[in-house]
């Protein structure tokens, strides 16, 4: 009774924490109306009948709070549905035929370039799609934001654009779009994200179709400077170009400067949190600068006053980014506590700051940087003071700092599964043995170089070399386990039920531990329960019975998974992305890569961590150009490519060859067996036929599972095809992958008739140079009355086959 009654305190002292995590649900539950995945005005009448029902039949403390939280979570409900219909774009009725349209507006944000490319963002004032704006006399009056992306054409346009500042004027003429949606299943989505950037459309242009009045900006610019200044500070303590780039991100928030390479390695090993501006950063900054204005005689009510503004400026400093707001914001809440003489608990300031920032841009919740911030600071305020309690065989501070690494991943791991699908089995180990390095040494040692840079430059020499040298060393550390392929690391998309239980078992371990049960067999039941949930979202059940193809939207080129009863994973081709030759100024920092930006994401929402077959159909590049980005990610057992030596400065070949990955190839008729349901069986190309061309040497593979037939041809042209037809009786085909991406020089009248395909899948990209498929093509099909699939229209499509046949799954449905 004693507990239940302390566990009701606890609960009365956290107020604004509680209805801060209630207004949160509300919003959640409003932006599920938006999406038409629940009925926004039923479940607001369910929530008005609760409170109605708390309000009638319950008392006391229980009606009070009954009435507080569901009053809270039908107020954020209902004010993110004011304030989402409050954002309709004027633009996107420009955008549906990519007019070329007049606009005026201003610089919302710093201009950034990536090589050739800067977007910045932008709000549009007027726009006229008829003339010029210098005559323009009937203009559309708006206030709009939107994303602006530039081309530069020459190297001596850098110094134009390096003059523009957020708060410029500007007009120019453009092109507006509709920004990309996901095209493969659990990708990115670009439109969404924008979205809640309350951007609706981006604008396309030449540098040269835009003019800028240029000036000082506005109060954003200034920060802008400052951080360009502080960053040119950095560059001169002479560390290496990687580790300067590490620094600018570590302590002023570019996180664009970290080198691709090394954003990779964090990212995949679960350490990328170490580069966001946290509550560790305005800790150190804010305490050393208390520390600074109160030993020169400063009065410390008025020190906390300038301790405030010192972190007002450091935020906008870092760039304002989301997880800086809440740091920032959490720490002025607690000086204007300590001013005012008066206690607050953490998880009171971080439910007032969640409040306000949410009441501010409820939108920033769907911001990643929102919601790993808000929640892993609420499991911290919340775990470890609970298993600091226990009794625990090594020193406080060793059991303190253990206690924010397991909780912080902890919290974090349903978040990096969802956006990610990796969570690596070494990243504990990693944290453990880094964090404090990081916290402790290296984030106060970048701090003292920043803070010596200003002074004199000598002064950084030494502590410069150290941490040259410290970084240098944790960096090839951080390389090397990332170079090793630990079991463990990709995890399949969660289903969301998954997110509820594991969320509910957080919150009903924290409750039975107020209420005593702290037991030791307690807690190993809790281990229990908590390892049940992880193997729970390995998929355990996973594709038995069944095999699932995808044919991936790769753009204009091939690649193919498929899946057979969760045991087999062959990927047939891997795309490939054409470079061209690019001078220095114009390369981009990290340039898209199919394989890398798509084929590899895919596969890692599947849970693939190895591809027991990899086949390359032919050579081209379209094809095979994304196997390099493939092999430092998953474990490849085989390739069986058509027997054609390829060109030894290829790099997929390299990389091959450096994996000490062996190439096979088959032979005419050759059959093997992955089940006694599923058959495949090598068509093409025949060892003895030399003399054919590269299209027409693709590898055909005819795979027969659960009775239905798919022929996977890759670019096979019509020669090709009636050397099939002369050496083999065809059965008929349910699911043809259709050749060469639909060309003219492919699907015969007399292939189509001999196979008769009842599903045609196109791999195209959109809009291609090439103008596939073919039209001819296209009507050969629907003479047939086949069902034509293609990855332009529909984006990923998605067979499976059981033993009661095939079902096939745009990603997109065409509009």
């Amino acid at each position: 009774m004693e507990n239940r009654k302390k566990g009701g305190e606890r609960v009365a002292a956290y107020h604004f924490f509680l209805t801060s995590l209630c207004w949160i649900i509300g919003i959640g539950l409003s932006n599920l109306g938006r999406l038409k995945l629940f009925s926004l005005p039923f479940y607001l009448w369910i929530g008005f009948v609760l409170l109605i029902l708390a309000a009638i039949g319950l008392k006391g403390k229980a009606r009070k709070w009954s009435l507080l939280l569901m009053g809270s979570l039908l107020a954020g409900a209902c004010y993110f549905s004011w304030y989402d219909s409050r954002y309709v774009s004027e633009l996107v009725h420009y955008a549906e035929g990519e007019e070329l349209v007049f606009l005026q507006g201003k610089i919302d944000s710093p201009v950034e370039r990536d090589g050739d490319l800067v977007r910045f963002y932008a709000r549009i004032n007027n726009v006229n799609s008829k003339q010029r704006m210098k005559t323009a006399s009937q203009t559309t009056d708006l206030n709009e934001r939107v994303l602006i992306r530039l081309k530069l054409q020459h190297e001596e346009q850098i110094n134009t654009i390096e003059g523009w500042n957020s708060g410029n004027s500007f007009q120019a003429q453009a092109t507006v779009k509709l920004p990309g949606t996901a095209r493969n299943p659990h990708a990115f989505d670009y439109r969404s994200y924008l979205r809640y950037q309350k951007v609706a459309v981006i604008v396309d242009m030449d540098v040269t179709d835009m003019e800028v009045e240029e000036g000082e900006g506005d109060w954003r610019a200034f920060f802008t400077r400052w951080q360009k200044a502080e960053a040119r500070q950095l560059e001169k303590l002479g560390m290496e170009p990687e580790n300067t780039g590490f620094f600018k991100s570590l302590l002023l928030g570019q996180q664009s400067e970290v080198e691709a390479d090394l954003q990779t390695v964090y990212a995949d090993l679960g350490f990328i949190h170490v580069l966001a501006i946290s509550g560790l950063h305005i800790t150190i900054v804010s305490s050393g600068f208390l520390w600074i204005v109160q030993k020169i005689g400063v009065p410390t009510k008025i020190s906390y006053v300038i301790g405030i503004l010192f972190i007002l400026m450091y935020v906008g400093l870092v760039g304002m980014g989301v997880s800086a707001v809440r740091s920032g914001c959490m720490g002025i809440l607690g000086l204007l506590a300590r001013s005012r003489e008066k206690s607050a608990q953490g998880l009171e300031i971080l439910g007032v700051t969640g409040l306000i920032m949410l009441i501010y841009d409820p939108y920033q919740l769907f911001h990643l940087g929102f919601q790993l911030s808000f929640f892993i600071t609420m499991g911290l305020l919340v775990f470890v003071p609970l298993l600091v309690q226990l009794e625990w065989p090594m020193p406080k501070w060793l059991v303190s700092t253990l206690a924010v690494t397991l909780v912080s991943q902890l919290i974090s791991f349903p978040f990096l599964i969802h956006y990610f699908h990796l969570f690596s089995p070494i990243s504990w180990l990693v944290n453990v043995l880094l964090v404090p390095v990081y916290s402790y040494i290296i984030l106060p040692l970048g701090y003292i170089l920043l803070f010596f840079s200003h002074i004199h430059i000598a002064l950084t020499y030494i502590p410069s070399v150290v941490a040259d040298y410290l970084l240098s060393f944790v960096h090839s550390f951080l390389t090397f386990l990332h170079q090793t392929k630990f079991p463990l690391r990709h995890w399949s998309h969660p289903v969301w039920w998954w997110h509820v239980l594991y969320m509910g078992f957080w919150v009903g371990f924290w409750a039975m531990w107020h209420l005593g049960y702290h037991r030791k067999k307690d807690l190993f039941m809790a281990t229990f329960i908590f390892i049940l949930l992880v193997m729970i979202a390995r998929d355990p059940w996973g594709k038995k019975g069944e095999v699932e193809i995808t044919i991936i939207d790769v753009g204009q080129g091939d690649s193919i998974i498929v899946e057979i009863d969760d045991s087999f994973v062959y990927v047939i081709d891997a795309g490939g992305t054409i470079s061209f030759g690019r001078e220095p100024w114009q390369k981009r920092r990290n340039p898209f890569e199919v394989g890398k930006d798509v084929v590899v994401p895919y596969l890692r929402s599947k849970g693939v961590e190895r591809i027991n077959c990899l086949v390359l159909t032919h050579g081209d590049h379209d094809h095979v150009g994304g196997v390099k980005a493939l092999l430092p990610a998953l474990k490849v057992d085989r390739v069986l490519t058509n027997g054609r030596q390829p060109k030894a400065e290829a790099e997929w070949f390299q990389a091959l060859h450096s994996e000490q990955i062996k190439m096979h190839t088959g032979y005419s008729g050759y059959t093997w067996q992955d089940n006694p349901q599923v058959t495949w069986t090598w068509l093409s190309p025949d060892k003895r036929a030399q003399g054919s061309s590269e299209n027409n040497a693709s590898v055909v593979l005819l795979l027969s599972a659960y009775g239905v037939n798919l022929l996977l041809t890759g670019d096979l042209e019509e020669s090709g095809e009636q050397e099939l037809l002369r050496r083999y009786t065809l059965p008929p085909i349910d699911l043809l992958k259709v050749g060469h991406h639909g060309s003219k020089t492919s699907s015969s009248e007399e292939f189509l008739h001999a196979i008769a395909p009842s599903v045609s899948l196109i791999s195209v990209g959109t809009n291609n140079r090439y103008h596939h498929p073919s039209e001819q093509v296209i009507e050969r099909f629907k003479q047939r009355n086949t069902q034509i699939y293609r990855t332009d229209h529909h984006g990923a499509i998605t067979v499976t086959i059981n033993e009661n046949g095939y079902k096939v799954t745009p990603t997109l449905q065409p509009e």
